[in-house]
């Protein structure tokens, strides 16, 4: 396997560190690839609902009550994937899964988009428009045109940086609305190629790892995140800090300095890195700070985020690799909400014997949730994406119910209290 990252310097793909005691909060009990339907919730048989496909959508991930933990599946000769997805309060996960019946022509395509903010705008224009704007508004289905294997580096930047200008020019309506992303392109240059050509982009801290047929697993993506990253906190504190303009002739300005000298404190007009503040006292993780009463983010690069500090850029990094064909290779795209309880070694191991991608979807979101409660956070948002290329075992005979993407796709509803 050969695999280079690209952000106008090549960088080494780095190997998921270990954390001791991540197994906690296991979920599923005897797990058995033809019923998937256990876990530690005990949900019974009678309470599988079969999903509304009216009210779940490949493009705005799901829209459920808030109890209720959506598995859709989608299979293609060759490729399978499963998504699970458990809501928090916000609901601003939104994904995209699209196989492609022939790699050759038209990559597979995953991408996956955490939305923060006030709205979940920036999310659904990117889980709706990313593919078109990578490849040029090629549709797989037209064979007439000339074959997409995977898209260029500079192809994936400018839709990124396309995406990101089209939420900005909404500023009016979409003050506070921003994204991180995460796409995973798998396709070959011939249909006799002995090798999958992988690639992978993201901006912010939405995080792709992969599992090998051997076991080891490897995380493609370094998160974007001020508190955690050593390279992007040195490029925000080395970035231009100088006041948005019009910022120091705003009416806003002139509250926060007011606000600042009767703290005792002074306002800052330009961006910064520091921690927030909770009754007067720092606290929490690093974050960058557009100004003083500014808008604050922990990742330092995004998708929108029109009012955040210049330094937080939609430039994505980009990894790419080589795989030799027809072996199993399995692929876990998830938001921060599965990453912030397991570190990337933990997540790959606790489902790399699960066969049934939908199982292992399903376990890696329980188990994520049960964490999350028992270690005393919030239940964020968690979307859990499982991609097999060469699935070990292949199941093509599943229902379609009208969920975009391959050609055979199915969907459940789990209800969990």
């Amino acid at each position: 396997m050969s695999a280079r990252h690209s952000n106008t310097k090549k960088k080494s793909v780095s190997l998921g560190s270990a954390e001791p005691s991540v197994e906690g909060g296991q979920i599923f009990t005897n797990v058995q690839t033809k019923s998937h339907q256990n876990h530690a919730d005990k949900v019974d048989d009678a309470d599988i609902l079969e999903a509304d496909p009216e009210m779940h959508s490949v493009n705005r991930g799901t829209r459920q009550q808030r109890n209720a933990l959506v598995v859709v599946t989608e299979s293609e000769q060759g490729a399978e994937a499963a998504t699970c997805q458990y809501p928090g309060k916000k609901d601003q996960d939104r994904y995209t899964v699209q196989l492609s019946p022939d790699p050759a022509l038209f990559p597979h395509y995953v991408g996956m988009f955490d939305g923060h903010g006030t709205s979940v705008f920036a999310a659904e224009l990117c889980a709706s428009q990313m593919l078109q704007q990578v490849l040029g508004g090629k549709d797989r289905s037209n064979t007439d045109e000339k074959p997409v294997t995977i898209p260029s580096d500079e192809a994936i930047v400018r839709a990124y940086r396309g995406l990101h200008d089209t939420v900005v020019d909404m500023v009016k309506k979409h003050p506070r609305t921003g994204t991180t992303a995460v796409t995973l392109f798998v396709g070959r240059d011939s249909p006799d190629s002995p090798v999958d050509k992988v690639k992978v982009a993201w901006a912010g801290d939405s995080r792709c790892i992969m599992v090998s047929s051997e076991g080891r697993v490897t995380q493609l993506s370094v998160d974007h995140s001020i508190g955690t990253n050593p390279e992007e906190l040195k490029r925000v504190t080395e970035a231009d800090h100088t006041p948005r303009e019009g910022l120091l002739e705003s009416p806003g300005w002139a509250i926060e300095e007011q606000m600042a000298m009767e703290r005792g404190t002074r306002a800052r007009a330009g961006s910064f890195v520091g921690r927030r503040e909770i009754n007067g006292r720092e606290a929490g993780p690093l974050v960058v700070f557009a100004h003083s009463g500014g808008v604050s983010l922990q990742v330092s690069r995004s998708i929108g985020d029109a009012l955040a500090a210049r330094s937080v850029l939609p430039d994505p990094e980009i990894a790419t690799l080589e795989l030799p064909r027809g072996v199993h290779t399995r692929f876990i795209v998830a938001s921060d909400g599965l990453w912030d309880v397991y570190s990337s070694e933990a997540a790959g191991k606790m489902v790399m014997e699960i066969p049934d991608p939908a199982v292992a979807a399903r376990k890696l979101s329980l188990s994520a949730r049960s964490k999350r409660t028992q270690m005393g956070r919030t239940i964020d948002d968690i979307t859990v994406i499982v991609f097999d290329m060469n699935p070990a075992q292949p199941r093509l005979n599943k229902a379609a119910s009208g969920v975009s993407g391959g050609s055979n796709r199915s969907s459940e509803k789990c209800v969990i209290s």
